[in-house]
């Protein structure tokens, strides 16, 4: 299951931001992209990395913090007029010993066939889509759900994008969301719009260790 503190800490950064965006704005951001405005985060060297060497692109200009948690690496926050628009958090999670080896010997788990993505969601948030798919030759999938997060009084609708993916004994997972105040009718859209920016940041995912052992 994807990691529940590590989730909640996602939401509660977004709750203390309330902002907005348009469709020209999305358009604008996933062709800076693909233009090439992007910077490249490497895990070689990080303490938290568990001795991965893993890399990908994120958007030229995003604010890059530590994380707060010892399975969190590094957090990615895209900032507009000052105030947090959408992020990205890079996180890496111990398997239990027997998985571990069951993995190590290429037994297939199971974990990301269609009928057991839903399991991969935490309860209080809800499934939305999960498609198995690949990440450097190494099963995962992409994941699609969405909750509420209350603090202080505040309500704020998330919605997450998450790809998650095994290697090494360890599950890597990429995840990013926007939100805004409970109820916003808008919010669907706006999490369509940096749906393919999303999509275009973990297709850039680069497990190096792999590479460098072939």
């Amino acid at each position: 299951m994807i990691n529940k503190k590590s989730t909640k800490i996602l939401a509660l950064f977004i709750v203390a931001f309330i902002w907005r965006s348009d469709v020209a704005h999305g358009n604008q951001r996933l062709k800076a992209y693909l233009s090439g405005k992007k910077s490249k985060f490497l895990t070689e060297g990080h303490p938290k990395a568990q001795g991965l060497k893993i890399s990908f692109e994120y958007p030229e200009g995003w604010e890059l913090a530590e994380g707060k948690r010892p399975n969190i690496i590094q957090q990615f926050k895209e900032k507009i007029e000052g105030r947090t628009a959408s992020m990205c958090l890079l996180q890496v999670n111990e398997l239990p010993w027997h998985v571990r080896l069951l993995n190590f010997f290429g037994f297939d788990l199971g974990i990301f066939l269609p009928s057991e993505l839903r399991k991969l969601v935490p309860p209080e948030y809800q499934f939305i889509k999960g498609t198995p798919t690949e990440y450097e030759g190494e099963k995962g999938a992409l994941l699609i759900f969405s909750g509420q997060v209350e603090r202080a009084g505040m309500k704020v609708d998330i919605y997450f994008m998450q790809h998650i993916f095994l290697y090494s004994g360890k599950l890597i997972g990429l995840q990013c969301s926007v939100g805004d105040s409970a109820g916003n009718k808008n919010l669907v859209a706006l999490f369509d719009e940096y749906a393919p920016l999303f999509q275009h940041m973990g297709n850039t995912i680069v497990i190096h260790n792999k590479w460098k052992k072939s």
